[in-house]
């Protein structure tokens, strides 16, 4: 026989036939006979006065994430309260972090006013550098073209930005400006580079940081050579 369950928000049905209730309602769950008619059987899980209630002792998220604490020992109704909501805020058991530091989460069963609580620590989620906009060891590099950085949060100026440059293989800086557009960094020439010439980005570690003010302590570069100026085609 194949089991299963129309609705596995009230009941779950595993491949022996054995059911777990999980919330309260009625579903109907069918056993299906490959020898003969399928036999199916309506059930009910009703809610029980809780003795108690538990909670995980604790749990961590990052900011701008969300995780969902169940309640065990209890099937009931229950109240969520945060004692910290500038830190971690909750709604029918979903905490989402808001700022970094710890919150406890409170759960209450609304019949007996049984209570459990679970330590949250939220912590800013670590910033990674993704990828540039030409690959390294790139040819055929358009002279007229910019390179862009992305990372994984949008980005404001550290105290190495001023530092950030194109340089060619003897160390001549190329002048550009340097913009910042939520979580990317563009380096674009202020004039063409020059043709077959290979050039190097570097954006020095403390160059910028997170949208929380976290400095990025990596170095990261690119390094790239244009193409001929004979190859170029112009469109008027």
């Amino acid at each position: 026989m194949t089991w299963r369950t129309y609705d596995s928000s009230v009941v779950t049905v595993n491949s022996n036939g054995k059911l777990q209730a999980v919330g309260p309602g009625t579903t109907v769950v069918v056993a299906e006979n490959n020898a003969g008619p399928d036999v199916s059987v309506s059930v009910t899980v009703r809610k029980v006065d809780p003795t108690g209630v538990s909670l995980p002792s604790t749990a961590s998220i990052y900011i701008d994430e969300s995780t969902t604490l169940t309640p065990s020992n209890a099937a009931s109704d229950f109240t969520w309260e945060s004692n910290n909501t500038a830190v971690a805020t909750v709604s029918g058991g979903r905490v989402t972090g808001v700022s970094a530091g710890k919150a406890e989460i409170w759960v209450t069963t609304v019949k007996g006013g049984y209570k459990a609580k679970c330590d949250v620590t939220v912590t800013e989620p670590p910033m990674t550098f993704k990828s540039f906009s030409i690959s390294n060891g790139a040819t055929q590099t358009d002279v007229f073209t910019s390179i862009t950085a992305t990372y994984s949060h949008s980005l404001s100026r550290g105290d190495k930005f001023a530092d950030i440059a194109l340089t060619d293989s003897k160390g001549t800086k190329v002048d550009g400006e340097v913009t910042l557009s939520g979580a990317q960094l563009t380096f674009k020439p202020k004039a063409a580079l020059a043709p077959l010439t290979t050039y190097k980005l570097t954006i020095p570690a403390q160059a910028l940081k997170n949208k929380w003010g976290t400095t990025y302590t990596h170095t990261e570069s690119v390094s790239f050579t244009t193409r001929d100026w004979e190859h170029l085609t112009l469109t008027v």
